[in-house]
């Protein structure tokens, strides 16, 4: 492990040195920095205080996800580095009702491939590089009620990693879907930061009582780390996406992106290879447990 943790830091301190030289990078000063594309939405404080419960007032209507089918997306499109990614963030784009990205650069040709997807997006800015707001970004079909962020700082690199929270209306029930999208710290010795990273994620979800499906890029490129991030998920009622065959992309031989979900029923999951990245997005299926009497516990 030491020998790990020693060749993982002499690269990423080649990085920096790199990004140093070129006087473009800078971390933003407020915690909570987001983009939005839906006029009127604001963020709630920095800590996500305030999770709005399910509707007392009546069930959604029309406008919010299909209880019977909510196809989702979670992909690290590694800042866009590779050629391809944009056309093939366009397909998914069409085919999915909510894309997670990590790893998202704010430009003008990311903003137009979600217009012309008709996608409304948040992004949480976890740094800024080359004049590019660069985070995680949630981009849905429908609008988010409710959105907020927690940001934490890499411990060697002092390069923040960035999670944002959007909840949306489901069509026809008193219940909304939050939906968590993570860049989990990343170069560390141990998981203790990992692991105070998805704690202050842990506080939010477990005030929300309806369903949640948390997604991302986990990082969990060791056996302790998975662990890690399995047992606050264990500890909050979700289930780890089961993937056969498992294509997801691999680090020092472990899957690093993940699905977990609760009060959702997956009907089908797949790890899609491309080139575009060098990570394969994660892609599945679900419908809300309980809305009909046929429903049962995946396998």
């Amino acid at each position: 492990m030491c020998l790990l943790g020693s060749s993982v830091i002499r690269k990423v301190a080649a990085s920096l040195f790199a990004i140093a030289l070129s006087g473009c990078f800078s971390v933003p000063v407020a915690q909570q920095a987001m983009q939005f594309d839906s006029p009127g939405l604001s963020p709630t404080s920095p800590f996500c205080e305030a999770i709005p419960e399910p509707s007392v007032h009546g069930a959604n209507q029309d406008t919010g996800l299909d209880p019977d089918r909510i196809r989702i997306l979670t992909w690290n499109v590694h800042k866009g580095a590779n050629a391809g990614w944009l056309t093939d963030l366009a397909g998914f784009g069409a085919e999915n009702d909510i894309i997670l990205i990590q790893e998202a650069r704010l430009s003008d040709p990311l903003r137009n491939v979600l217009h012309d997807d008709d996608l409304h997006w948040t992004l949480a800015e976890a740094f800024r590089f080359r004049s590019f707001d660069t985070g995680v970004l949630t981009a849905a079909r429908v609008r988010p009620d409710h959105v907020c962020m927690l940001r934490a700082m890499e411990p060697i690199t002092r390069i923040p990693k960035a999670v944002v929270m959007t909840s949306y209306p489901i069509s026809h029930s008193f219940e909304s879907l939050l939906v968590v999208n993570v860049h989990a710290v990343n170069f560390t010795l141990g998981t203790t930061r990992l692991r105070e990273q998805l704690e202050a994620v842990a506080d939010v979800l477990a005030r929300h009582s309806g369903p949640v499906l948390l997604a991302g890029d986990f990082n969990t490129w060791s056996a302790a780390r998975r662990r890690a991030v399995d047992a606050i998920a264990l500890r909050l009622g979700l289930q780890a996406l089961s993937l056969e065959p498992d294509e997801r992309s691999r680090f020092l031989g472990q899957p690093v992106d993940q699905m977990y979900y609760r009060g959702l029923i997956p009907s089908g999951a797949i790890a899609v290879r491309v080139r575009s990245s060098d990570h394969n997005p994660v892609s599945a299926v679900f419908r809300l447990a309980g809305i009909n009497s046929e429903s049962s516990n995946p396998s």
